[in-house]
């Protein structure tokens, strides 16, 4: 199995949530099949044995527990294409056709939710505990990646030409490019992304805006050694979500997820003191990786 240096990180990620927020055991598992009759909880489809996802009704980005109480049964529309980050209670109207359906698969969760003692929250002191261990280890982990990368370089035999432009490429983050490079560079590659996964082009002409799976996103992406893509602020108000698009060590990208309420709490200012000042939140690598949800990893050549 190959997994990619953002893979692993997400691993470690949840290997430490697991400690104090553990996934519920195959027996548990079970019990969630059972007591939903083998049927999606929102839209009521008969499961397979082997069919649909133990789902979080509260989103493990939105900082929904692992808990029973906070897992039900879900087909795979309904939770990886149709509801994602959404609050429940809306997504579930939706897949009910009448009031009185809606009520009693409404009343089904809500008992389920009581029998498994309530929505359970960590402490906040070691939720906070988590974020700053997880941010230490993933920067270790980072720090570790560049050693043996520059070591695995110094071995390596190359011309002076290729070595030049190797040091060039990997060292130069996005934001240091001229700005027409770098719009264009984020245009180009986007429009790339944005059809491998079947998106519409949506807004102005030179907009990284599209409608994928019926959903407004725009599709930020960034070179390998950046850190963080920026949307402007009036961009949050009218998306459902950020597709974060990072460059790795082999030329691909990963794709992330990013609900637009979750990523305008963990935006900060740009530091430009260009046009985008004041205009622009950023967001980091890490908090698509904690705080959204790994689409894919992908090439664009």
């Amino acid at each position: 199995m190959k997994l990619t240096p953002a893979q692993v990180k997400n691993l470690m990620r949840r290997g430490l949530r697991f400690l104090v927020d553990p996934e519920p055991e195959r027996e548990d598992k079970k019990r969630v099949r059972d007591f939903f009759n083998d049927s999606c909880a929102y839209c009521g489809k008969r499961l397979e044995s082997k069919d649909g996802d133990i789902d979080h009704l509260v989103s493990a980005a939105l900082g929904g527990a692992n808990a029973l109480a906070n897992r039900i049964l879900s087909c795979k529309p309904c939770n990886a294409e149709e509801k994602r980050d959404r609050d429940w209670i809306e997504f579930l109207k939706e897949k009910c056709d009448s009031h009185t359906t809606f009520q009693e698969r409404e009343s089904r969760i809500r008992q389920w939710i009581e029998m498994n003692g309530g929505h359970p929250r960590l402490n906040p002191d070691i939720s906070a505990l988590l974020d700053k261990e997880s941010e230490r280890t993933t920067d270790e982990y980072d720090a570790a990646c560049t050693r043996i990368r520059k070591q695995k370089r110094a071995n390596k035999s190359v011309s002076l030409g290729d070595k030049k432009r190797e040091s060039e490429r990997l060292t130069m983050p996005q934001g240091q490019e001229s700005g027409a490079r770098a719009v264009e560079y984020g245009l180009q590659t986007a429009r790339k992304i944005a059809e491998r996964l079947g998106g519409l082009k949506i807004g102005k002409t030179r907009s990284n805006e599209y409608e994928i799976n019926n959903r407004k996103v725009v599709i930020k992406c960034a070179k390998l050694k950046t850190d963080s893509v920026g949307v402007a602020y009036q961009m949050l108000d009218r998306i459902a979500a950020i597709l974060g698009s990072f460059e790795i060590e082999n030329g691909t990208y990963d794709i992330y997820e990013l609900a637009s309420d979750v990523y305008r709490a963990n935006m900060k200012p740009t530091r430009s003191t260009g046009p985008a000042a004041g205009n622009v939140g950023i967001v980091k690598k890490t908090v698509f990786i904690d705080r959204g949800r790994f689409l894919m990893n992908l090439r664009t050549d």
